[in-house]
């Protein structure tokens, strides 16, 4: 119809009943539709929407795709089915049946065009490996490890000869963090998105001893009023997440805050001034709570930790809303500063014999 993208398009049309009209059919975008022909749309349980395209990038001919679908809103991005359900021929008319393991489609790969069966094979990813002290390469027993996924952690443990085994999600960018008393903490990504096969994958772990901060006792109050100033990590444009070049400051933060549990912690993080101020604030927030998931996942109880965000408020240099500042000065605004408490009072503000 008019006001197409390509060749033949996909629409969308809505009804609440059978004795409804359906709606008006709207284009699915550009997304979905190309400049080639997007045929054959298919739904598997209402989440899936299979259809066949010349125009994404495929195997040759019509090949079929798949894209997550919320009701009538395409939420996802197409997705090849790959080999060997498309061919270097035409492949469509995809269909999958409820139970998920089974279904049909049509092909002309032998020359005419056939129906064919397929049946899904199930497969596994584990993650294995040995926890060890990089000192002694002694095995560390009974360690927390976490595996961390669209804000979601999973925890398991290593064994009594410092052994660990899990399985993971398929499709997916984890974190794996392994935490134990008075080792640094560790962090790795660790991606499933292109296995397809059974898979073990191998981590060992090498855990470094906390030595130097875990020192830091109350009563010498010059030594936390230094650390207290130190503690300060940056952030990449419009990112919330912790830099390399931020972990051995949440480091030191975390072998003082274990070493002395009467003190806390406040986790204040700030923007610069690019983007609105609801945005800012909202980046800031997520700043202040990724902050705490680190800590958290080094076995801090939460109670210790406090968050605040303000946004584009509290810039340290002239970087306002319409003053050009390069790179450098802006990256001095995009940080959390971390204030050490002690019964609810920022330590700065005390005096050495507060803190006896």
């Amino acid at each position: 119809m008019p006001g197409g993208i390509g060749g033949v398009d996909l629409y969308v049309s809505t009804r609440n009943t059978f004795k409804e009209e359906w709606s008006k059919p709207v284009n699915l975008g550009k997304d979905i539709n190309t400049e080639g022909d997007e045929t054959f749309p298919t739904f598997y349980n209402d989440s899936t929407l299979f259809f066949s395209s010349t125009g994404h990038a495929g195997l040759g001919g019509l090949d079929i795709f798949e894209v997550a679908i919320d009701r009538s809103k395409i939420s996802g991005k197409p997705l090849n089915l790959g080999a060997p359900v498309n061919s270097s021929s035409d492949d469509f008319s995809f269909i999958r049946l409820a139970e998920g393991s089974k279904g049909f489609f049509s092909s002309n790969r032998e020359g005419n065009d056939d129906i064919y069966g397929f049946q899904f094979t199930d497969y596994h990813i584990k993650l294995k490996g040995t926890l060890i002290d990089n000192a002694t390469t002694q095995p560390l027993p009974n360690a927390q490890l976490q595996l961390a996924n669209n804000g979601k952690t999973t925890p398991f443990y290593s064994d009594s000869k410092g052994n660990f085994e899990k399985e993971l999600p398929k499709k997916s960018s984890l974190d794996l963090v392994v935490s134990k008393p008075g080792y640094e903490l560790f962090t790795q990504k660790i991606s499933t998105v292109t296995i397809t096969d059974d898979t073990t994958l191998t981590q060992n772990v090498n855990l470094k001893s906390l030595t130097k901060v875990s020192t830091i006792v109350a009563n010498k109050c010059n030594e936390i009023n230094k650390l207290a100033a130190e503690l300060k990590i940056y952030y990449d444009l419009d990112k919330a997440f912790i830099r390399d070049d931020a972990k051995s400051t949440m480091q030191k933060l975390v072998s003082f805050l274990k070493a002395n549990p009467k003190f806390n912690v406040i986790a204040s993080s700030f923007c610069d001034s690019r983007a609105s101020k609801d945005y800012n604030y909202a980046l800031s927030l997520k700043r202040s709570n990724t902050a705490k998931s680190y800590l958290l996942a080094s076995g801090l109880d939460p109670n210790r930790i406090e968050v605040r965000s303000y946004g584009e408020e509290k810039l340290i240099n002239s970087c306002a809303d319409g003053v050009v500042c390069d790179e450098a000065h802006q990256q001095l605004n995009r940080r959390t500063e971390f204030f050490i408490t002690y019964k609810g009072k920022d330590v700065k503000e005390l005096n050495c014999e507060d803190l006896k």
